[in-house]
């Protein structure tokens, strides 16, 4: 009997992967699963690698000739799915990614190098920030403008040049009556200031 069908399990994704439950699952424990054929019920040679957090096996029965691809985790569009997620649980969260990694070395599980990281944050991580940055703007502005007058104003001061130079933008926007002062500086924040409501603080 000869079965040399290749199936990847990981391929067929039922849940988004954020979604899922996560388990913390021992190396040779799941290699049990893996030493017997599933065609004929004999030992089977076995191969592991890893990429980041992901697992490969490739499972191949010397007897019937039985080969089998699996992996640990989905993939997203080429990228391990917890890798991904790895770096934006991260990011998302506030936290180091040299405290994480270190709770990760201590418990010995696999995780993803700071390259990795990094790589994540510029492909994935900040553009889907901006992306829903914008998104929250459009919000913002169809909300206010539908069925109100709103009056726009600006105004403008930056400090001289120098060492300590703090150019500031001030917005003012008027709308029932209510004044509101939008404060950027050179810092990366800006507060808003509302005359009948306590002063925000954002962070860009």
């Amino acid at each position: 009997m000869t079965d040399s069908s290749i199936y990847n399990e990981s391929t067929v994704i039922a849940t988004p992967p954020h979604i899922m439950r996560k388990f913390i699952v021992y190396e040779e424990n799941l290699m049990d699963l893996f030493k017997n054929c599933p065609a004929c019920s004999r030992h089977c040679a076995i191969k592991s690698r890893t990429v980041g957090t992901v697992l490969h096996v490739d499972q191949t029965c010397v007897h019937c000739e039985h080969h089998k691809q699996w992996a640990s985790q989905p993939y997203v569009k080429n990228t391990p799915a917890g890798n991904l997620q790895l770096a934006a649980a991260v990011l998302f969260s506030g936290s180091s990614f040299l405290q994480v990694t270190k709770f990760m070395q201590a418990f010995n599980i696999q995780g993803i190098c700071h390259t990795t990281y990094l790589k994540h944050q510029r492909t994935f991580l900040f553009p889907t920030i901006n992306w829903q940055w914008k998104q929250h703007q459009n919000t913002v502005i169809a909300e206010a403008l539908k069925g109100r007058n709103v009056v726009l104003g600006g105004d403008m001061h930056a400090d001289s040049p120098g060492l300590n130079l703090q150019p500031c933008t001030t917005t003012k926007i008027a709308e029932d009556h209510k004044q509101q002062q939008l404060h950027g500086s050179s810092d990366g924040t800006c507060s808003i200031h509302t005359t009948e409501e306590k002063s925000t603080q954002y962070d860009f």
